[in-house]
């Protein structure tokens, strides 16, 4: 990460599983459906050429960094049980406020507790109300115990 100079394309990859930071590698190009399967960490924030849909990416355990990913679109909805980022920011992407709402009850209906979900200037629906409240509320009151920020409500 950090690696201002680097440039090529996501396809051109190695073979990947675990972790992949390219942020702020801004002249890396390429679509979510090139990357490796990577399952553990992927940050890719600052990388504003890369384009694609959240439904190309494999579930990841960890981190999820697309900050300032503005060509970013679509829902991220390959998470199950414990099989969800416990760090996600979509900060800065193109993530509509329906895709947002996909995402957060996706998430919603996961098991990992204390969990970080940020998507500053982002918006959502009240579609998603539930799912946000499941989220946050505190664990010994049957919730998840999440921080989820910087959403507003359309």
């Amino acid at each position: 990460g950090d690696c201002s100079n680097v440039t090529g394309a996501l396809s051109d990859l190695p073979p990947l599983t675990f972790y992949l930071s390219l942020s702020n590698c801004s002249l890396v190009t390429g679509a979510l459906s090139d990357l490796p399967p990577v399952t553990y960490y992927l940050n890719l924030s600052g990388c504003s050429q890369v384009t694609g849909d959240l439904a190309d990416l494999p579930p990841l355990t960890n981190t999820l960094n697309l900050s300032n990913c503005s060509q970013v679109t679509g829902a991220y909805t390959a998470v199950n049980g414990d099989n969800v980022p416990k760090t996600t920011i979509l900060t800065g992407t193109g993530v509509s406020s329906t895709d947002m709402d996909a995402t957060l009850i996706a998430y919603a209906a996961c098991t990992k507790t204390g969990g970080t979900f940020t998507a500053t200037g982002k918006t959502r629906t009240t579609a998603s109300d539930a799912a946000v409240l499941h989220l946050t509320t505190p664990t010994g009151s049957g919730g998840l115990g999440w921080t989820v920020t910087g959403l507003t409500v359309v």
